[in-house]
């Protein structure tokens, strides 16, 4: 394997040759696999059950008695099949992922329910003939840099638009099979990315993206200022839906980006590194900071007190 990456429930491996394998909670499309048919049907088994439960709850009390014996029963075939409705979201051994096989995967992140998928097919032609050079420099450099992400997106952690948003059981706008992030580094129908993306991280309900150029951008939750860019202008911090540049770090050439839960680090290529999201258990290296630290002091360059060590 070349790369690995965890979120809260799902693993996600990929090979030298570009192909991805995942495994784990897949209940919000974050292995960007479809809803298997077995799940679908122990849904609707469920919507059935649960309605005969609420057709004898609606009788009258006229035998009460054998209504009572017959919902105990029905409540425990409800468990029972949404035990196995939950089991048919999770992959318990790797598998290949096909719907990406098109694709050649040069780096993946995972966060707590969504995946990023950066797709780098021109590294495959040093595996082809010289005969086929030209061909494979032709049809494939158009995809390098792109980043597809999958999963939970009602934070906007996936960077996309809405159109390609379904619901979830519950509700919940998800994203089950992976999509290109285009706005801002792609015409929607372009297969050529003007900003090409090198890496990602993923927090619980953000992503930072690095671009080939060392510039970050950033998209999801803005709860305690994760994503760099301050407070909006009438003082919220609330979602971002597309990625946008964190222009506070536009000066400096970054090499990495990196994500925990509420909060992200930069590093530049002079070594420096700066924070910014949630301080609160002093993840950001600032010393101690209020126990709901203010959005818009983000930010801040990491000082070591002994940097020689």
């Amino acid at each position: 394997m070349k790369q690995i990456a965890a979120g809260d429930e799902h693993s996600l491996l990929l090979t030298h040759g570009g192909s991805v394998w995942v495994c784990g909670a897949n209940m919000s499309g974050q292995l960007g696999m479809q809803e298997t048919e077995e799940s679908k049907t122990l849904w609707n088994e469920m919507q059935l059950v649960t309605q005969a439960i609420d057709n004898l709850e609606s009788r009258d009390s006229v035998g009460m008695h054998e209504e009572d014996q017959s919902k105990g029963r029905l409540q425990e075939k409800l468990k029972e099949v949404q035990t196995a409705w939950e089991m048919a979201h999770y992959v318990y051994i790797p598998t290949h992922n096909s719907v990406m096989k098109e694709l050649r995967i040069v780096n993946l992140a995972a966060g707590k329910e969504h995946s990023v998928f950066v797709d780098g097919k021109d590294q495959s032609i040093l595996e082809c003939s010289l005969n086929h050079l030209w061909l494979k420099l032709g049809c494939l450099d158009a995809d390098l840099g792109i980043a597809h992400t999958c999963g939970l997106a009602e934070h906007g952690q996936l960077g996309l638009a809405p159109a390609v948003f379904v619901d979830r059981h519950d509700g919940v706008k998800v994203v089950r099979i992976p999509y290109a992030v285009n706005e801002p580094f792609k015409e929607p129908k372009s297969r050529e990315a003007t900003i090409k993306i090198v890496n990602a991280a993923c927090g619980d309900a953000h992503t930072v993206f690095l671009s080939e150029e060392g510039r970050a951008y950033s998209c999801g939750s803005n709860s305690h200022g994760q994503l760099g860019i301050g407070k909006k202008p009438d003082g919220l911090s609330g979602n971002e839906m597309m990625a946008s540049i964190v222009t506070s770090l536009k000066e400096f050439a970054l090499t990495q980006v990196a994500a925990g839960a509420q909060h992200s680090l930069f590093l530049t290529r002079s070594g420096e590194v700066y924070s910014c999201g949630n301080a609160e258990y002093g993840a950001l290296g600032h010393g101690k900071m209020p126990k709901t630290p203010r959005s818009d002091s983000c930010l801040h360059a990491l000082h070591l007190q002994n940097p020689q060590c």
